[in-house]
């Protein structure tokens, strides 16, 4: 290729050696090289999951329907097959509990509440169909404040019941890195984690 270059007389031009095909190449090369540093970081593409064959098709107990749909709503989208019967799953995930808990955090003149501290709870465990434990216990904590934007009560329920469905998300999200992370360990203490 020619890249044009300019001088004292006027233009020329120099031959730079390299192809717009080898430009493409060297491009595709530089790609898949950032892709394995990624990968090698523990970043991963969302979309299908590559869990344990033990994993491969869970079953999810949950008192809070809620929570159940959420989770395995995103498990089916993550390419895992969620079944509906504890007898025929691969293993079970179990939400031991589930708790919501809302504290106000400020008042106006009128004593009406302008601000909630939202804080979900969910403890849970990871067991085959035996009931052998997979991995030890955990309890994740996630905690928002919730200020309202309106003095209305249909849209002040409407923002409450949005930042409730953002926190559930949240919490999924967090089960399914421990699901990524899950070995059929001999079970240890409970842990307690706190994210932000």
């Amino acid at each position: 290729m020619n890249t044009p270059i300019m001088g004292a007389g006027g233009g020329f031009s120099v031959d730079s050696g390299v192809s717009p095909w080898g430009r493409y190449k060297a491009q595709i090369v530089a790609g898949f090289f950032y892709l394995f540093v990624l990968a090698g970081c523990g970043f991963h593409l969302r979309g299908e999951m590559v869990l344990s064959p033990i994993l491969s098709a869970p079953y999810v107990n949950a008192a809070n329907a809620e929570f159940k749909e959420d989770l395995t709503k995103v498990l089916n989208r993550r390419g895992i097959r969620a079944v509906n019967d504890p007898e025929i799953a691969s293993a079970i995930i179990d939400l031991v509990s589930v708790k919501f808990d809302r504290q106000v955090l400020s008042i106006n003149s009128r004593g009406q509440a302008t601000a909630y501290i939202l804080t979900y709870q969910v403890l849970c465990r990871f067991v085959d169909r035996t009931g052998r434990v997979l991995a030890s216990p955990a309890r994740l904590k996630l905690s928002r404040t919730l200020e309202y934007q309106s003095t209305q009560v249909l849209p002040k329920k409407q923002e409450e019941d949005a930042l409730r469905a953002r926190m559930r998300e949240d919490l999924v999200q967090q089960i399914l890195r421990r699901l990524n992370s899950v070995s059929q360990a001999s079970p240890g203490g409970l842990k307690t984690e706190q994210f932000s």
